[in-house]
């Protein structure tokens, strides 16, 4: 039996971050850290009172502050999850495997790699799951089925969701995984191949969108999730096409969320010192995030939902420390990109076909 190779360092600051989050920060944790301090420090009484705890924090100054802070995340996490989700429900996706029952699942780009592990776990779940791809699946999974579609021709998707809708149902969970990145730098990259990463990355989200979110609003039921990347936060080298798309694909995402609520009237889906991210660990954050019935912007690895949204903020020599820090000059080579190319050869056929358009 061969053994899957590790992704990532054993320990990163994101598993240190993700650890304090569930014991030290969290209410349980805090709270139960300041039960031990105040019982070290005046022992088992019937007659505590808020005076004596008051005059306890006051003397214990960081334990207030720890129990202060996490007080105010968690009314954070209470307030953003009530606007998110225009209230507390939750909104969670039925899977079922009989006929006429349950949601349908719609995954761009899970013939391989991110799709491909999310649509792995879903069809243990459900046999409703209907995947557009170019590319052909490395090992068609049960329960699904897949169809051949470039969802950067608007045509061509329009035409594929009437055979959906008639084979499967209307999806109700729509993924929009798809993404084509190259590696290349700025000048080695044609304005023709920019054009197809734009086409894909975020014209493709937009005609799946358009043939499918209306009739999640008409039920006002279903989720809608769109894979976006760290490029969108924090530049690098031989990102620049990629980047471009994942940034302009964040702010459609956001522009959607708002139209939802403030146009359709919809409970609404919001949309890393970084260790490196296994496609089946960012699945099951996926599939995570679906059955919880709940809108979240999720942004792995753990840490990076902190430090990306503030890094357009930073000065520049800030920057260029966090850039240097965390390796992300050495994301994308020349080496690791030609692997890529070599892995997906559809983004060569692909280029072939939008130039003999």
């Amino acid at each position: 039996m061969s053994k899957q190779r590790r992704v990532g360092p054993l320990l990163s600051i994101d598993h240190v971050v993700s650890f304090l989050d569930r014991t030290l920060l969290s209410l349980p944790g805090a709270a139960l850290l300041a039960g031990y301090s105040f019982y070290k420090s005046r022992g088992l009484s019937r007659d505590i009172n808020i005076s004596q705890i008051l005059s306890h924090l006051y003397q214990h100054r960081s334990l207030a502050g720890l129990l202060a802070f996490v007080a105010l995340r968690a009314v954070n996490g209470a307030l953003g999850r009530l606007v998110a989700n225009h209230g507390w429900r939750r909104d969670r996706p039925v899977w079922s495997f009989e006929k006429g029952k349950g949601d349908v699942v719609l995954v761009t780009g899970g013939a391989t790699g991110i799709g491909k592990q999310v649509v792995d776990m879903l069809a243990s779940k459900t046999d409703k799951i209907a995947v557009l791809d170019v590319a052909e699946p490395v090992k068609a999974a049960e329960n699904v089925k897949y169809y051949k579609c470039d969802v950067s021709d608007s045509a061509a998707v329009a035409e594929v969701a009437q055979l959906i809708r008639a084979e499967i149902g209307h999806p109700t969970v729509i993924l929009n995984v798809a993404g084509i990145v190259r590696g290349s730098t700025l000048l080695d990259t044609t304005s023709q191949q920019l054009a197809l990463t734009l086409n894909i990355n975020i014209v493709g989200v937009h005609n799946v969108i358009r043939e499918f979110l209306p009739h999640i609003v008409s039920i006002n039921h279903g989720h809608v999730m769109t894979m976006s990347s760290s490029g969108a936060y924090l530049s690098v080298p031989q990102l620049g096409a990629y980047a471009a798309s994942k940034a302009g694909v964040l702010a459609y995402h956001e522009v959607l969320v708002e139209e939802l609520a403030h146009r359709y009237n919809a409970s609404t889906s919001a949309p890393p010192l970084m260790p490196t991210l296994s496609a089946k660990a960012v699945a099951q954050g996926i599939v995570t995030i679906v059955e919880s019935g709940l809108s979240a912007q999720w942004t792995p690895p753990f840490f990076a939902g902190f430090a990306l949204p503030a890094v357009r903020a930073m000065p520049l020599w800030m920057k260029w420390l966090l850039v240097k820090s965390g390796g992300a000059t050495e994301f994308v080579s020349k080496s690791s990109a030609e692997v890529h190319v070599k892995s997906y050869k559809l983004i060569h056929e692909l280029d072939a076909a939008h130039q003999a358009k």
